[in-house]
């Protein structure tokens, strides 16, 4: 039972941090200070509660029962995260190329953007690392391999997190946590695999039985809820992830994508006015956003192509000043825009030297 009700507290504590992450889950960042008080009051309620508990409880049953449940919800929750980050991997969503990362020099280039951009630059890299995740996670939903599944997210994520702390990569919460929760679920099963890497018997005492006897009367019972949660676990993410990439368009060929040496232009001045000097480049990316290179200086601006009309819109980001509208036409790699601003003719002529023609 003394054991046992270490174990409540831990998981107590990981469940509290996995609520943690729902609630200051948004996109880009969330290494914020919030962040990280938000998760310590979470992780401190949940061990607090925790102990409050293994203090009242004196049934030895129904607390390994409850272990049991918390060690469900940890496998359901990584299971969770990694078939998102997993699948988004396989269909080249997380690190689909920069253009103006990709023509960049290496020393100009933050860490995390430069370990995005390594990632980014082969696709069978992405589809590896992507099917480790995801067939991981799904070794997570079946009780006979959640060894293995949770053995092969600990690795993954052990990788995660160095790579995280050694580029600065803005989501080292989330990844310690993950690797947090993978530990813990290697950690129970610690005698099996001490059994098969180091030949030691694979003793079991009566809490450990009584946790499987638990675990397989709560799925083995109620197999059609078991799967139920194992389709949601897994068909949500798998929905969310695909829904972005079409919002992104990323399945979609846009023939402007790419990196522009600018060898023509005619008026716009006013458009980066804030920044004089020669246009050096141009980048159209994925998103509806490019940036215009002068000098060493990447200004961001947003972009509206209509692909039916062959017309495009050019606006500043974060300006109020009006956006540039034209026609564009496309001669394999040239690219030739003309229009108005603020009432003003404009012209340029740019030639694609990265990006699909």
């Amino acid at each position: 039972m003394k054991g046992c009700r270490a174990r409540i507290v831990v998981l107590s504590v990981l469940a509290s941090l996995a609520i943690a992450l729902v609630v200051v889950a948004r996109e880009g960042c969330s290494d914020t200070p919030e962040d990280v008080r938000l998760a310590a009051i979470f992780g401190a309620a949940g061990f607090l509660a925790s102990m409050v508990y293994v203090v009242l409880e004196r049934d030895p049953i129904r607390a390994s029962r409850v272990h049991s449940a918390g060690v469900t919800f940890l496998r359901l929750f990584l299971a969770f995260m990694f078939v998102q980050y997993g699948f988004a991997k396989i269909i080249g969503m997380q690190f689909y190329p920069r253009y103006y990362l990709l023509d960049a020099r290496v020393a100009d280039i933050k860490p995390m953007n430069l370990a995005w951009t390594f990632f980014g630059r082969s696709l069978p890299y992405q589809v590896f690392m992507g099917a480790i995740e995801l067939g991981g996670a799904l070794l997570l939903c079946t009780r006979r391999t959640v060894t293995l599944g949770a053995c092969i997210l600990l690795a993954v994520a052990t990788n995660i997190v160095a790579l995280n702390f050694s580029y600065d990569i803005c989501v080292k919460l989330g990844s310690s946590i993950y690797l947090a929760m993978a530990s813990y679920l290697v950690s129970t099963n610690i005698r099996l695999l001490a059994s098969v890497f180091v030949g030691t018997p694979p003793l079991m005492n009566r809490q450990d039985t009584n946790a499987a006897d638990a675990a397989q009367r709560s799925t083995g019972t109620r197999p059609l809820l078991w799967a139920c949660l194992v389709a949601m676990v897994v068909g949500y993410p798998v929905w969310k992830t695909s829904r972005q990439a079409m919002q992104h368009r990323l399945f979609v060929e846009e023939p402007l994508l790419g990196a522009w040496s600018v060898e023509e232009r005619v008026g716009l001045d006013e458009l980066t006015a804030e920044t004089p000097g020669a246009w050096d480049r141009v980048y159209f990316e994925k998103g509806d956003y490019g940036f215009i290179r002068i000098d060493k200086t990447r200004l961001r601006f947003e972009t509206n192509v209509d692909l039916g009309t062959h017309t495009i819109e050019l606006g500043m980001a974060n300006a109020k000043r009006a956006t540039a509208k034209g026609a564009y036409a496309l001669n394999g790699n040239v690219l030739t825009i003309e229009g108005a601003f603020e009432n003003r003719p404009f012209s340029l002529r740019l030639r694609r030297d990265l990006g699909k023609p």
